[in-house]
């Protein structure tokens, strides 16, 4: 089995809380800022492959054996997204320390990143995916992101929720989500579902009033591509009117995955 491991999420879980304010004053001290910046980046890139590993071991610990894993990351936000809608993820804040680790891992790692300068990680990996299927070859998406799940099939979300236990420390118990499968039609469903709803986190503009509820009470009825496609549609053109086509057209490009012309 292949496992598409996405490290976009990984990058800031590494990056959270891994040297305090003191620590990096005391750096700078000792080396000045430009080595105290590399021992930060070296940091949290070892706390990246911990977390890896750890990943990793839970996948097998439910009798899921990968053979080759492919590592994905988004070295620009999206220069081909942000070409159909300027406001494409602008609502997120530049993170520096991002930069330096995601530079780092593309020259310096121990394995191999697959990137692209125009196009995301997820883009990457729902193509690689695609292509593995024709093969009839087995694959698991490695990923926290609900974008990803557009890629249907095995998925592991390395999302750590609370267990509501404490452990003998009396610190808070969590555990990933875990493993499960994405139907086709569930992949599906959810491209429309942004389709109608748009998506804060990227800062895409669905229809105005359309929340979650509503979005999956208009596409509930529907269990083919063709019927929540018809479905969505039909909301844009009450919405926009004559404008419905182009402004359908612009969210879908900006939702559904995949590198496009």
């Amino acid at each position: 089995m292949v496992a598409l491991f996405d490290l976009d999420s990984l990058v800031y879980d590494s990056l959270y809380r891994v040297a305090s304010i003191a620590q990096m004053k005391e750096f700078i001290e000792e080396y000045g800022k430009k080595r105290a910046r590399n021992a930060v980046v070296q940091m949290a890139y070892n706390r990246l492959d911990q977390m890896i590993v750890k990943i990793l071991s839970e996948i097998e610990n439910c009798s899921t054996e990968i053979s080759t894993i492919e590592y994905y990351l988004t070295y620009n936000l999206s220069p081909k997204r942000n070409e159909i809608e300027p406001t494409y993820k602008k609502n997120r804040k530049k993170n520096k320390w991002a930069s330096l680790l995601r530079n780092y891992l593309i020259q310096d790692a121990s394995y191999d990143i697959f990137y692209n300068f125009e196009w995301e990680a997820d883009d990457l990996s729902f193509d690689r995916a695609r292509k593995l299927k024709a093969e009839n070859i087995d694959y698991v998406v490695i990923s926290k992101d609900k974008d990803l799940k557009q890629i249907g099939g095995l998925f592991f979300d390395y999302y750590k929720q609370d267990t509501g236990e404490l452990d003998d420390y009396f610190k808070k118990i969590k555990k990933y989500r875990g493993l499960s499968f994405i139907t086709e039609i569930e992949a599906n469903k959810l491209v429309y579902l942004q389709i109608l709803k748009g998506d804060s986190v990227d800062n895409i503009k669905g229809l105005k009033g359309i929340g979650e509820q509503k979005a999956q009470k208009i596409l509930s009825s529907k269990n083919t591509e063709f019927g929540f496609r018809r479905s969505a549609f039909a909301e844009y053109k009450e919405f926009y009117g004559a404008d419905a086509k182009k402004e359908y057209r612009k969210t879908e490009f900006l939702v559904r995955l995949g590198i496009r012309k």
